[in-house]
């Protein structure tokens, strides 16, 4: 439950310092048995996020279908015991690669083009270097449509095989992403190096042990945090929350007695090497700064896809709105991360990812 300038982790040459509280150590540390089974390396062992994991198990590019054999195989050995398993997917992500059974059911038979959905064919893209063609860009956009395919029907048939075992009705379950993705929204691809919509705004989706209470919302309309799903988790749990999380828990959104939570995000680019961008969602309103100082505006419930900006036209607004940005960036004091050394394998990995630059 803390945010990357919290952490200090902006990069992938950054680790997790030492000393820094996790949801898996306040489980652990509390009598739940943890595991996580992940395959991005941002979120593997050299990162330093296994803190409180009894098991971690970090794998290159393993597919949905697989990890939920493992992760049927161990729930089945911690069944009768308090446990928290944590699964990273990375299906729905570059290189867009769908499993023979997807790789066409969003994509146009008659596309003629080159593009497979390597992460290094689309490079010169997203320097902007050339610019894709729309049959190329329907093509990715439908290989990535593919993956997500994929990995919610290996879901479903992971929940149905926890139905079938009667662990479906007691357990919660938490579905999120790290990130969306950009496919020229605002003349980009991939993720990273904006902070519009369609890269800040991502499912979430909880199910609650015995079913949803009729006083809690199908849907809740206030705006939430990641940061927030920690403290919900160790609410439901019972389990004390360590000082040091900033988030908030999401049981009083749920019974629609919260207001909406300003949010904050930023991004340095995928291998924290660019300058930083930074943003602010407060009530319907939600500004963006880069590192010159150069500000966007926008009216999220008048324009939901950011095609108008107000900067010019409400400047005191802008001013409140930069106002409360100075005012959280301040708030977010930055613990020192600890430097992590990549093997020659996770860089590899992140490079296929996108997330360090490609080889001279």
């Amino acid at each position: 439950s803390l945010s990357p300038q919290s952490h200090g982790v902006e990069s992938p040459s950054q680790a997790i310092g030492a000393g820094v509280p996790t949801l898996a150590a306040a489980l652990y540390a509390d009598g739940f048995r943890t595991a996580a089974l992940v395959t991005n390396g941002h979120a593997g062992l050299s990162a330093n996020v296994h803190s409180g994991f009894e098991e971690f198990w970090q794998v290159q590019r393993f597919v949905a279908g697989a990890m939920k054999v493992l992760a049927l195989d161990w729930i089945a050995l911690h069944a009768d015991e308090p446990f928290f398993l944590y699964l990273h997917f990375i299906d729905p992500h570059a290189d867009y690669k769908p499993p023979y059974d997807f790789e066409n059911t969003f994509t146009d038979p008659a596309y003629d083009g080159n593009l497979t959905g390597r992460f290094d064919e689309m490079r010169s893209f997203i320097s902007k270097e050339r610019q894709l063609p729309p049959e190329d860009l329907a093509h990715v956009v439908g290989l990535y449509n593919g993956e997500i395919a994929y990995t919610d029907r290996q879901l479903g048939l992971f929940f149905d095989a926890l139905s079938e075992r009667g662990l479906w009705d007691g357990l919660l379950v938490i579905i999120l992403a790290d990130h969306g993705e950009e496919f020229e929204d605002h003349g980009g691809l991939g993720h990273c190096r904006t902070l519009y919509e369609e890269l800040v705004r991502m499912p979430l989706l909880v199910k609650l042990p015995g079913g949803r209470p009729t006083s809690f919302a199908a849907r809740v309309q206030e705006r939430v945090r990641i940061i927030d799903v920690s403290p919900t988790i160790l609410q439901l749990a019972g389990s004390p929350m360590p000082e040091a999380f900033r988030g908030k828990s999401l049981i009083d959104p749920m019974r629609g007695l919260a207001p909406d939570r300003d949010a904050y995000v930023r991004t340095r680019g995928c291998d924290g090497r660019l300058p930083l961008k930074e943003a602010l969602l407060h009530e319907r309103f939600k500004i963006i700064r880069s590192a010159d100082g150069a500000t966007e505006l926008y009216d999220l419930a008048a324009d939901p896809y950011e095609r108008r900006d107000l900067a010019s036209d409400e400047p005191e607004l802008l001013n409140r709105m930069r106002d409360r940005l100075d005012e959280l960036t301040v708030e977010t004091k930055t613990t020192r991360p600890a430097v992590k050394t990549l093997s020659a394998t996770e860089r590899a990995q992140l490079r296929a990812l996108g997330y360090l630059p490609a080889q001279p």
